[in-house]
């Protein structure tokens, strides 16, 4: 585990935030941070960042206590990216992204031959290399999103943490970040997210972390956290809200095959399913003809097979109906 927190508690303007949490976060994994609002997310991600000193419980890094790092030492292992970052300095978004390489060289030194080639890399990634001339303040919400991102992946951080990265994004920018936290994960980097749409968590995270009320409510896998049982209670959902499945424990379509037309029952050899005649017709026309259509063919099977059945007469009822139709015409013509 690259940070580990143990009965974490925070207290911000007399209030506590943080209830004795306990968090494991490994490396190489996304691990997603769920809750409602003031559930306490952005406030655990500030405290693993060092920004916020516990009140009650210690926060690890690397088996260290992280009070224990000094700014730069923790800069070079932990990199935030917070959900409001600005700046009051006229820079460019390169060379906010620039930032980033501060922890990494001497305080009066000039950067060194690799610098550049890193910047460059991290502006590429986070889909900000077309802005990097623009300045900070001339951006929308999401374009200075990605171009903090670019700074943090300067950093080259151990520890990514991100609060609420999908903020002011659109879809496929959202879905590209998370896309991007998952390459950086596969690369050995913790990521730690964040996150209200538990939908991205279930299809990303390896991890899932809820809180509510700053208290630690389930951890575990997307599929043993993300269930009824743990959703309806936090976010108060009715159960269409709850219905979600991550990817491990979504079960394979069904296959409803579509009704056999007649023409594909015969050439499979299977007889369709008649319905039965109603009471008193088991003499009818129709059963007759049916009969007789059987018959015929067994007949043209087997020649010494069973004779034809004699053709039904009519019911008295109908052979008088006949009679009268009969007469009738008759006497009009």
């Amino acid at each position: 585990m690259i940070a580990v927190a143990r009965g974490l508690s925070v207290r911000l303007g007399g209030r506590s935030v943080l209830h004795g949490v306990d968090l494991d976060i490994a490396e190489g994994a996304v691990t997603a941070l769920l809750g409602p609002n003031g559930a306490g997310k952005s406030t655990l991600v500030r405290s693993l960042a060092g920004l916020h000193a516990p009140s009650a419980g210690s926060v690890e890094l690397l088996g260290r206590p992280l009070a224990g790092y000094r700014r730069r030492e923790r800069a070079r292992l932990v990199a935030l990216l917070e959900q409001e970052s600005r700046s009051e300095l006229p820079l460019t978004v390169r060379e906010a992204a620039a930032l980033g390489r501060t922890p990494h060289h001497d305080r009066f030194a000039a950067p060194g031959s690799g610098h550049e080639a890193v910047v460059e890399a991290a502006l590429a990634r986070a889909g900000a290399a077309e802005l990097a001339e623009r300045p900070l303040d001339e951006l929308s919400g999401g374009q200075r999103q990605r171009a903090h991102l670019a700074r943090a992946l300067v950093q080259q951080p151990r520890l990514l943490l991100l609060d609420e990265p999908t903020n002011h994004l659109d879809v496929a920018a959202q879905l590209a970040t998370l896309r991007l936290a998952r390459e950086l994960a596969a690369e050995g980097v913790a990521v730690v997210a964040a996150l209200h749409d538990l939908t991205l968590a279930a299809a990303h995270a390896d991890a899932v972390v809820v809180l509510d009320g700053g208290r630690l409510v389930a951890a575990g896998t997307p599929a043993e956290v993300l269930v009824p049982a743990v959703i309806d209670p936090v976010w108060g959902c009715a159960p269409p809200c709850s219905r979600i499945r991550p990817p491990a424990a979504r079960s394979s379509p069904s296959r409803r095959r579509a009704p056999r037309s007649r023409h594909e029952d015969h050439r499979a050899g299977r007889r369709r399913r008649r319905r039965p005649l109603p009471e008193g017709r088991a003499g009818s026309r129709s059963a007759w003809r049916r009969d007789h259509r059987r018959r015929e063919h067994r007949r043209r099977r087997d020649p010494g097979g069973p004779a034809r059945l004699p053709r039904p007469r009519l019911d008295p009822l109908r052979a008088r109906g006949r009679q009268r139709r009969r007469a009738r015409l008759g006497a009009s013509g």
